[in-house]
């Protein structure tokens, strides 16, 4: 653990739980705008969301969802960490209608 790491930690160890809520939220908000910059412009070839898109749906009407901002972060994380892994001719939808033909049959 880097000195400024462990300096980071004992300052909010330091804080007092009621005081944590805002800190919690500048960060979450810090980390989603590091990690915006970071993202490929080609994420709605990917996901088929563009970015607009993606942020109506995890802030909404302008307050952000946790859960819905830690999921989208999981994925997009997953994603980076597995692109070399994922063929470029990879279709999710045809994926998702084999396995499901599969499981249930063809659905007509």
């Amino acid at each position: 653990m880097t000195a400024l790491r462990q300096e980071a930690l004992q300052l909010v160890n330091a804080i007092p739980e009621p005081g944590l809520e805002p800190l919690v939220q500048y960060i979450r908000n810090y980390q989603k705008q590091y990690l915006d910059e970071q993202t490929e412009p080609i994420r709605s070839q990917i996901t088929g969301f563009t970015d607009d898109e993606l942020k109506e749906f995890v802030y909404g009407d302008g307050m952000i969802d946790p859960k819905k901002e830690a999921a989208f972060m999981a994925l997009e994380a997953w994603r980076k960490r597995n692109k070399a892994n994922i063929p470029a001719d990879f279709d999710a939808e045809r994926e998702l209608m084999e396995a499901l033909d599969e499981k249930y049959g063809p659905v007509d």
